[in-house]
């Protein structure tokens, strides 16, 4: 009866991955969420757990500039495709807002697996170097896996759990 209960209250992986992609967002009030999101992520999807302090990266800046572009230009921007956890020395130190390929050589340097996964992959899944003001498919891109590796941590676990 109690499983029956909750089950009713757990979204539907679809619902789930809309919600996250249209309202997980970095703003003052969700920093923390954000933060526990990014590292849930790292603890559970690559089991590696985070003793280092670490900090909510956008990989597109909040100040553009240098991508020719205005934060109004990316639509997506403060959203969980362009985020990604990163070692404070990594973020403080430089990665700010310099373009994609200069972002990409700090990168390198994280021992977080998501930064590795993200490099690793992100010539074939969401290329961030080829962003414009017409083409965001990389964030859009991004944001869809980023949702969907939510989904498989809180939804899916959620519901064999309750379900088993």
């Amino acid at each position: 009866s109690f499983y029956s209960k909750i089950n009713k209250k757990i979204p539907t992986r679809s619902e789930f991955v809309k919600n996250v992609k249209e309202n997980v967002k970095y703003k003052k009030s969700t920093i923390p969420m954000c933060h526990y999101y990014l590292h849930e992520i790292e603890r559970i999807k690559f089991g590696n757990t985070i003793t280092a302090e670490a900090t909510v990266e956008h990989i597109i800046p909040r100040a553009p500039k240098k991508w020719r572009l205005k934060a109004k230009d990316v639509p997506r921007l403060h959203h969980v495709g362009n985020l990604i956890l990163l070692e404070s020395a990594l973020n403080s130190g430089g990665a700010g807002n310099k373009i994609f390929n200069e972002k990409v050589e700090i990168y390198e340097r994280s021992t977080y697996a998501q930064v590795v996964n993200f490099i690793e992959e992100y010539n074939n899944k969401y290329d961030f170097s080829t962003i414009s003001r017409t083409d965001m498919t990389a964030v859009e891109s991004r944001d869809d896996i980023i949702a969907n590796i939510m989904a498989d941590i809180w939804v899916d676990k959620l519901d064999a759990d309750t379900n088993g």
